[in-house]
């Protein structure tokens, strides 16, 4: 069983915004305890929005004034006896407060620092802004898109999937690091580059890029019919996907074999990808005659991949989705509750994360600077009054 695979494991969590906290999350649901370093002061800290709490579940909270002396030699101190250090700071941040990898390895000479950025601490970028927008640019991805698409109009900035993504190496790689330091007993510093992390998982067009000299742009060489099509319903759509001949003939058994699908040019692959758009204009034309849940289980069953476009209340409703009890409903410290996500995989068990709510601001704070650093309540207490905790 997979079960708190990483209980035992303590992580300092300096990270903020997306791509550190969704990988401290993953960690923290497989069972690490995860202790976010906050600040009172700082207004992203202080935002425990619907954002914050999908992102910041399973992790304990205290608040470090790391504009102090003080508050500095605390984190130091529970640095010294943890596992992992993780943090998404602009380049040099960590090092200018005396935190960064040199500096915690005197005092832990195994950590595990890992250290993302938009384009690694190396190289003449690593001091530029960095957000999700500006690296789908950098990485090539937005050049795939060749078509314009008015539906896309005053949709404003596309969402952003490098942030999680680099989350999801983040996670890998502390993983690994940890599975090298129970081999070799050293620590790892891991410099993580977004941009690196969104180019690996393009391989394919790159290489297309190598072999044909060519950029390859969002209309090359799918299978036929490959798309978004209308149905009955008012802003209904399905997706299908038609890979070779016995997808294509189980389309035409659904649809009736219309008189356009016997045409011998659109027997073969070749045949159809030179058709590409009649198909597209005839499929549509069908498809907008069938209700979408019908004609999604119909095609499944004679073995084409398709698929209702879900609006995001239907993914959470879907039958599917409650029998592998993806999304859980926690409680907020508020009193309210908030919808979330657990791992994407099971033991056989049901079991699929440690999940616990987001922590309020420096709720933790005492058990861990009580508990874990074994501070006396005359410390704790003086370094309440000074703002050490703020």
């Amino acid at each position: 069983m997979y079960q708190n695979v990483l209980e035992g494991v303590r992580v300092v969590d300096f990270s903020w915004v997306v791509a550190g906290p969704f990988c401290t999350k993953l960690l923290g649901l497989m069972g690490a305890e995860v202790i976010k370093i906050e600040s009172s002061t700082r207004a992203q800290y202080k935002d425990r929005g619907s954002w914050f709490s999908v992102l910041n579940n399973s992790k304990k909270s205290c608040t470090i004034n790391l504009s102090t002396d003080r508050g500095k030699a605390l984190v130091k101190r529970l640095i010294a006896v943890s596992d992992v250090v993780v943090e998404n700071f602009s380049t040099g941040v960590m090092d200018r407060l005396g935190l960064g990898y040199d500096d915690l390895r005197a005092i832990n000479d195994d950590i595990i620092y890992v250290s993302s950025s938009g384009v690694g601490r190396t190289g003449p970028g690593k001091n530029w802004l960095a957000y999700g927008t500006l690296l789908q640019g950098l990485s090539g991805w937005t050049s795939l898109f060749s078509e314009p698409n008015p539906r896309m109009e005053g949709m404003g900035i596309v969402p952003s999937w490098t942030d999680p993504l680099t989350g999801l190496w983040e996670a890998l790689i502390v993983q690994a690091a940890l599975l090298h330091r129970g081999r070799t007993g050293q620590g790892l510093y891991v410099d993580l580059s977004m941009l690196e992390s969104t180019i690996t998982i393009m391989a394919d067009v790159f290489l297309g890029v190598t072999v044909t000299g060519r950029n390859q742009s969002s209309s090359h060489a799918y299978p036929v019919p490959d798309g978004i099509y209308p149905c009955k319903e008012a802003d209904s759509w399905i997706a299908i996907s038609v890979a070779g001949t016995s997808e294509w003939e189980g389309l035409c058994k659904v649809l009736g074999d219309p008189s356009w699908s016997r045409e011998e040019d659109l027997r073969t692959v070749a045949g159809r990808q030179r058709n590409r758009t009649r198909i597209d204009r005839f499929l549509a034309e069908e498809t907008a005659q069938r209700p979408v849940l019908d004609l999604f289980h119909e095609l499944q069953a004679a073995g084409v991949a398709a698929g209702p476009c879900y609006s995001l209340r239907d993914v959470v409703e879907d039958p599917q989705m409650q029998v592998r009890s993806l999304f859980r409903r926690l409680p907020l410290a508020n009193g309210q509750s908030q919808l979330t996500t657990a791992l994407p995989w099971s033991d056989g068990t049901g079991w699929k994360g440690e999940l616990f709510r987001p922590p309020a601001l420096g709720e933790h704070n005492e058990a861990i600077f009580r508990g874990v650093l074994g501070m006396s309540a005359e410390e704790y207490e003086s370094c309440r009054r000074k703002g050490v905790f703020e």
